[in-house]
């Protein structure tokens, strides 16, 4: 019993958020996110997230104004933030690494709860590498089908996030998998 307590003591939790784009005032007519999207989602996470937590950003972090969002963005967010760049998140590794994300990616695959896990913005072409990949993109819309071929790499392996699915608060990867994967 204290071996199973001391191994949760030191697993640490994973978040998982995607597509924020602060800043974008396009967003609430886009995506019919509510005009406070932003504030909804920093205090998601103040609300969800501890300081020894680990929270998977899927790109798309800002649209404008980012050194300002970055700043506003890890004074709301007590952990270690993980980036893995999207379309929109066009500034240097050591940019995003200068301002506060430990870890600048395009994707990376981790194995957890038996899974090996892949991370993309877009999703991945289906692989032996990966058992699912989970990925963001594609929001709430049907903007998804002026880029056929990401469709084209749609498999039951891929599973989408969207924060307008999400009430604009993270989720656990665990949940993510639970939800999808029967954990």
């Amino acid at each position: 019993m204290l071996i199973l307590m001391e191994r949760k003591k030191i697993m640490k939790r994973m978040w998982i958020t995607t597509d924020t784009h602060f800043g974008h005032l396009k967003m609430p007519t886009m995506c019919d996110r509510p005009e406070d999207f932003s504030k909804r989602l920093l205090d998601g996470y103040v609300e969800r997230i501890r300081e020894d937590d680990i929270l998977i950003h899927l790109g798309d972090f800002a649209f404008t104004d980012h050194e300002g969002w970055a700043k506003i963005f890890f004074n709301h967010v007590p952990c270690k933030v993980w980036l893995i760049k999207g379309n929109h998140d066009k500034r240097s590794d050591f940019w995003y690494l200068d301002k506060g994300f430990s870890f600048i990616a395009r994707s990376i695959i981790i194995k957890r709860f038996g899974y090996k896990v892949a991370f993309s913005h877009r999703p991945l072409v289906d692989s032996e590498n990966f058992d699912v990949n989970i990925h963001g993109h594609f929001h709430n819309n049907d903007h998804r089908y002026c880029e056929p071929y990401l469709l084209d790499r749609l498999t039951p392996k891929h599973i989408l996030l969207a924060v307008e699915w999400l009430d604009y608060k993270p989720v656990t990867l665990e949940s993510v998998l639970d939800k999808n994967m029967k954990v």
